[in-house]
């Protein structure tokens, strides 16, 4: 960051021009800019994908995994189906993506579910690597690491998500903004449609508003006047050409009262649909856990040299600044809907990780920076050292030790740790300059973290969340083709779940009184949270035949049968 560049003031004794000058002073191998996106991507997607098995689909998982499974059955459609019926919130694009890498299978797996959002989480780490190469490899290598080592997005990567093409989008559409500036090359800017609409396709249009709102505060920022009413116009025109696209396919599939749905799903829910607005400091205060390291540190990177990304004096602050603006435009423009979720910010992750790395790249000028920078240092250094004692102390606890399925190896993690902190103070005194030496030091940190990441804390969130023991034992038990119905859950929820484990063409029911029970077939299978299931009737429950127990996610469930013999169930008003 301390680098002047030809054309900037303090070296040619002019002002920095508010076309943003590329002099040639930026020299990059050749053979880097072809391999180095390459070997990051492909090591990205591996990374993302390493260890997948058919394990449960967890959280958001189960419902994109239960629109693969119908799409595969029913054929495609312009959304995705629950049960048969369109749903609303997404275009079916993703699910159709899940569905082409399932296809070899002939079923949706995880590793099948998986691969489309890890491919578009690589290619994240392409286009944030080539932002930061423009200026140094070190700048762009440090963002990969620092990208890596962002709990939320390492998280998203390996799960079945559309934020993750959202943040791909975002930093492939100001690659293209920044290179054509930076390089003189506007002819670039004419990919600028595809990656909206690719975003819009994904993900609606916040996947077109997000993308395009950093690359119109940068042109803002530099003035370019032009090409900022080219980028307007392009994102308006876009919006309202594919919106009108989207809900003609809504017509087309699911007649007026879905274009509705759709229309509160997509615009008037996420304004208006909670009853509390989210507090003004929801996202950066969250961010700050979620989005760790990266965000903490960008945000302690700019408020130490708050002065130089107002009044950038080189090329470097330049880019800083509009980082900074890239990641505050996102958040402003996601603090107002009053549907707020933390994993919405997850574009904000390449301009967070790069805005960090430009800490670590060069020596900073400030001795504030240094002093940030060495702090940022030390804790890689200790990264290793602080997963060592935590994996330790956590499984010195019973009940966080018996919550550790097959699949963790609490002691080897903790071993292969220990090794990683004695390889990092080898390297570090063997390093033949600071360089080097600080770079061993933050690969292995990252190192650590993914670790701890991939086979402690995941294989804990799979074994909390899941479904599928009970659904084997209902699986195993339950009569061939009988109905499934969901006593007192509502739609869209844990039922999710247990339908995308079970993975049969059943179109479930969903009963809420005791007396619907009575309609129910002789040998349907209903399922019930276990608190509900006690609070039946006692003469319901004589005649309750139980089939299996377990849970859907955190919740203890239960599935039974009712044996009616051909009488009505009449319970008092209050049971209802």
């Amino acid at each position: 960051m301390a680098r002047i560049v030809t054309g900037e003031r303090g070296k040619a004794g002019r002002a920095i021009s508010p076309i943003i000058p590329y002099n040639g002073a930026v020299s990059l191998s050749p053979r880097m800019l072809r391999l180095a996106p390459w070997f990051i991507g492909a090591g990205g997607l591996l990374l993302f994908t390493l260890g997948l098995d058919d394990r449960d689909f967890i959280h958001l998982e189960a419902r994109f995994a239960l629109f693969a499974q119908e799409m595969l059955r029913h054929g495609v459609s312009p959304f995705p189906t629950t049960y048969g019926e369109p749903y609303p919130d997404y275009p079916a694009t993703g699910t159709i993506l899940i569905d082409l890498f399932s296809l070899a299978a002939g079923r949706v797996t995880t590793l099948s579910a998986v691969l489309p959002t890890a491919a578009a989480a690589a290619m994240t780490l392409v286009f944030t690597y080539l932002i930061g190469a423009l200026h140094s490899r070190r700048w762009g290598f440090y963002a990969v690491l620092l990208e890596l080592s962002t709990y939320q997005f390492l998280a998203a990567a390996r799960s079945v998500s559309l934020d993750p093409f959202v943040a791909m989008v975002t930093a492939g559409c100001f690659y293209l903004a920044y290179s054509a500036a930076l390089l003189d090359q506007p002819g670039r800017l004419w990919l600028m449609p595809f990656g909206l609409s690719l975003g819009f396709a994904m993900r609606g249009p916040i996947g077109l508003i997000l993308p395009a709102a950093p690359v119109i505060v940068f042109f803002l920022i530099e003035r370019r006047w032009s090409r900022l009413a080219f980028m307007s116009a392009l994102s308006l025109g876009l919006l309202v050409v594919w919106t009108a696209g989207l809900l003609a396919a809504a017509r087309a599939q699911g007649g007026e009262a879905f274009v509705r749905e759709v229309i509160h799903q997509e615009a008037i829910g996420r304004m208006a649909e909670a009853t509390r607005h989210p507090p003004v400091y929801f996202y950066p205060v969250h961010a700050l856990g979620a989005f760790s390291l990266s965000f903490p540190v960008a945000v302690l990177m700019a408020a130490s040299a708050w002065g130089m990304l107002v009044r950038p004096a080189t090329i470097e602050w330049r880019l800083a600044r509009h980082l900074a603006a890239w990641i505050v435009v996102i958040t402003a423009g996601l603090s107002i809907p009053s549907k707020q979720e933390i994993r919405y910010l997850l574009p904000i992750v390449p301009a967070a990780a790069l805005l960090a790395a430009a800490l670590l790249a060069d020596a900073p000028a400030s001795s504030r920076l240094q002093r940030v920078r060495q702090w940022v240092i030390r804790l890689f250094l200790l990264m290793p050292w602080i997963g060592v004692v935590a994996v330790v102390a956590a499984c010195s606890l019973p009940r966080v030790r018996a919550l550790l399925p097959d699949r963790a190896h609490p002691s080897l993690v903790a071993v292969l740790l220990g090794g990683i902190a004695v390889i990092t103070l080898v390297g570090r005194q063997r390093a033949r300059d600071d360089v080097i030496r600080d770079a061993v030091t933050v690969a292995l940190g990252v190192t650590a973290f993914v670790a701890v990441t991939i086979l402690i804390v995941e294989p804990v969130a799979i074994e909390l969340n899941s479904v599928t023991p009970f659904v084997d034992q209902v699986r195993s038990r339950r009569p061939a083709a009988a109905p499934i119905a969901f006593y007192k859950i509502e739609p869209d929820s844990s039922d999710i779940k247990f339908m995308a484990a079970l993975d049969e063409p059943i179109r479930p029911l969903f009963i809420q009184t005791v007396s619907e029970l009575a309609s129910q077939a002789p040998d349907a299978v209903v399922i019930a949270a276990r608190d509900n299931f006690d609070a039946l009737p006692p003469e319901v429950k004589a005649r309750v035949h139980l089939v299996a127990e377990g849970r859907i996610a955190r919740s203890h469930c239960v599935a039974f049968s009712i044996e009616m013999r051909g009488e009505t169930l009449s319970p008092p008003a209050a049971v209802d």
